[in-house]
């Protein structure tokens, strides 16, 4: 079971980021848009997922082990900050994310469903309910 301090946004390095987009909050955040262009932003896209299931295999989310694995990944600065902006938050806030994943299923038990199953709905979870900046058109797109 993973634990992550109430800080785990400033141990990912999310806090104060610039950015190229304001949140309602005023601090700029990147989008999944500016996130996915070019090949190597592209494989890096998948390095959120990859790194989540890391996590849950593992259960080590320390700094250490998000830097590591985002050093083996080509791609921007940005596409590596929004990585661990989608980490941290999934980590931060899973007990919530679970909850909500368990109240829509049916017949399913989290712990019976495939790791990679449950990281890619853990970081939709996240992204719908507590990433308002991210426009629906880039979430779906």
């Amino acid at each position: 079971m993973l634990f992550v301090n109430s800080q785990s946004k400033q141990v990912f390095g999310i806090v104060g980021s610039s950015t190229s987009r304001r949140s309602s909050s005023g601090i700029k955040s990147p989008t999944r848009a500016q996130f996915d262009h070019g090949n190597s932003d592209v494989r890096a896209g998948n390095s959120p997922s990859r790194l989540l299931y890391q996590i849950e295999i593992t259960g080590d989310a320390s700094v250490a082990a998000v830097q590591l694995f985002l050093s083996h990944f080509e791609g921007s600065a940005e596409a590596k900050k929004f990585a661990r902006r989608l980490v941290s938050g999934v980590v931060s806030q899973r007990v919530e994310i679970d909850r909500l994943i368990q109240q829509c299923t049916e017949h399913w038990k989290l712990l019976r469903m495939a790791k990679v199953d449950l990281v890619i709905l853990r970081m939709a979870t996240y992204e719908l309910v507590f990433c308002p900046d991210i426009p629906l058109n880039a979430r779906f797109g």
